[in-house]
């Protein structure tokens, strides 16, 4: 029995020497990175990128004024006024986007002035639209 107790107390005597030589290497490596020469550069700059994004409207005035007028600080906004019926603008916004790539396409008209028959046709081009080259076309009726 006297032996079984030596043997655990030796190990807790080790297990305390292991301890106070990891503290004593901790020390060590803080004074040497004390004793370092400081580094003095800076991080690399990184801004993220803002989100552009195309409105193309049905008026040529009044839509575009105020959509100008919104302030984002993460978007950009473009707008455009065409002037034409539903269908036409949103033909009008896949060339612009063809032109230059925008995050988001939103197209803006009041679907009062126009039949069901042309707003249907605007929905079902979006969706061709959609499907055939994979971009996002969103409408907004006003009114």
């Amino acid at each position: 029995m006297t032996l079984i107790i030596y043997c655990i107390s030796m190990k807790m005597k080790d297990k305390k020497a292991e301890q106070t030589a990891a503290k004593q290497k901790h020390k060590e490596e803080l004074k040497s990175k004390r004793r370092a020469a400081p580094d003095f550069k800076r991080p690399e700059p990184s801004l993220a990128e803002k989100q552009t994004i195309l409105i193309v409207c049905e008026g040529k005035n009044t839509e575009p004024s105020y959509f100008e007028k919104f302030r984002l600080s993460s978007a950009t906004i473009k707008t455009v006024g065409i002037g034409c019926n539903t269908a036409s603008l949103v033909k009008r916004a896949k060339e612009i986007y063809d032109q230059r790539t925008f995050d988001q396409v939103w197209c803006v008209f009041d679907k009062d002035d126009f039949s069901h028959a042309d707003f249907n046709n605007a929905m079902k081009l979006q969706k061709q639209i959609i499907l055939k080259s994979r971009i996002q076309i969103n409408l907004l009726n006003i009114g």
